[in-house]
């Protein structure tokens, strides 16, 4: 087929590419690709560790890429969405315990390994985003000093599994447990009960992430939120397609060990949790986004054989994040009940005070057995 247009020259007819190396001054264009991200992911970020053994994990203050602009939106975001990207949180969580070697780890440093232990481990997660959220961000705020804590506990896992001659920490396990944070508010976004989210939110939400990623050592190569919103979306529904779901889908009887303990563990912080009920949960909304509908749901083969409570609790929270988060009032009532729940959590938080004792109960992330994966 040959195009005619005003101006052309035979002159013209010369390749892209062969155009570009004409002109030194343009930047070649590259065509992003989600699967040849993922594809590097999985093939070399498994083999380079995210410790003390690398440039970027040792590296003092904010990225070059940091905007506050940006990272304040993202934090606006999350106060105006708090109970939906908690929700999302805590079935991310649940997914980051399907990967094998992220599995490891943890069972590895014993730190989840009982619903104490887990209610601890997973208590102080909480209170370390809670800060990440609220604090300003210089070399040496709240919230860096949080970061570098929780770098202090990575390292700390690595070096203990090098020593027993297992593999550390990895690239991939940390971009992993990056989507566990961000990646279903990015991939889901309505399916958590985020509804009408603007763009430049979802942006200020992705470049939080991409922050947080690099200065805990994620290599920019690898670093699953991108300057692009379509493209860290792509790279998330990648990583469902081709990780989470099948490592979720083999109901590994370590995960669901694991998943229980989490569970079993954060239900004396909130009563509301059921392990059966939200693994079922999380197992349908891996579903490719395109069959993602609240009938095909509703009718969908479940991950456990649930009882007629448990169904009843399934349809109530399917509901309440596809309809009842549409509206304003729902959405700010729980996020207050959120704040209110959070002030319980560090003060008095009862039900684990009477299940584990007081020493127990009460988290505090300026202790430095307080970690998180």
């Amino acid at each position: 087929m040959t195009f005619e247009c005003e101006g052309y020259s035979k002159n013209d007819e010369d390749s892209f590419e062969e155009r570009v190396e004409k002109e030194p001054s343009n930047e070649k264009l590259r065509v992003f690709s989600a699967k040849a991200f993922v594809d590097d992911l999985l093939e070399n970020g498994s083999n380079i560790p995210c410790d003390n053994s690398i440039e970027e994990f040792n590296r003092e203050g904010l990225p070059k890429f940091y905007n506050e602009v940006y990272f304040k939106r993202g934090q606006d975001f999350f106060w105006n969405n708090a109970f939906s990207l908690l929700f999302c949180k805590f079935l991310g969580l649940i997914l980051t315990l399907s990967s094998p070697s992220i599995l490891a780890v943890l069972k590895m440093t014993k730190m989840s390994g009982s619903p104490m232990t887990a209610y601890r481990r997973y208590v102080s997660t909480l209170f370390h985003l809670h800060l990440w959220y609220e604090s300003e961000l210089s070399s040496d705020s709240r919230s860096m000093r949080s970061m570098k804590r929780v770098k202090v506990s990575h390292n700390t896992a690595s070096s203990q599994a090098n020593s027993i001659d297992r593999p550390p920490i990895t690239q991939k396990d940390m971009v992993l447990t990056q989507f566990g944070f961000m990646g279903f508010c990015i991939a889901r976004t309505e399916f958590i009960g985020i509804h009408g989210a603007r763009k430049e939110d979802l942006e200020g939400f992705v470049h939080f992430w991409k922050v947080i990623g690099s200065i805990m050592g994620i290599q920019d190569r690898f670093n699953l939120s991108r300057d692009s919103l379509e493209e860290t979306r792509e790279i998330c529904e990648e990583l469902i397609n081709r990780v989470f779901r099948p490592f979720v889908e083999k109901r590994d009887p370590d995960f669901l060990e694991m998943t229980s303990y989490l569970t079993d563990g954060l239900w004396y912080a909130d009563p509301q949790l059921n392990h059966r009920v939200f693994l079922s949960i999380l197992y349908d909304i891996l579903r490719p986004i395109e069959s993602l509908s609240v009938e095909n749901l509703r009718d969908s083969e479940e991950y456990f054989p649930l009882t007629i409570i448990e169904r009843l609790y399934y349809r109530t929270i399917l509901f309440g994040v596809r309809y009842m988060m549409k509206y304003n009032v729902v959405r700010i009532f729980l996020n207050i009940k959120h704040q209110i729940f959070m002030w319980i959590l560090h003060r008095i938080p009862l039900l684990a005070v009477c299940a584990f004792g007081y020493e127990n109960a009460i988290v505090s992330i300026e202790s430095n057995h307080c970690k998180m994966h």
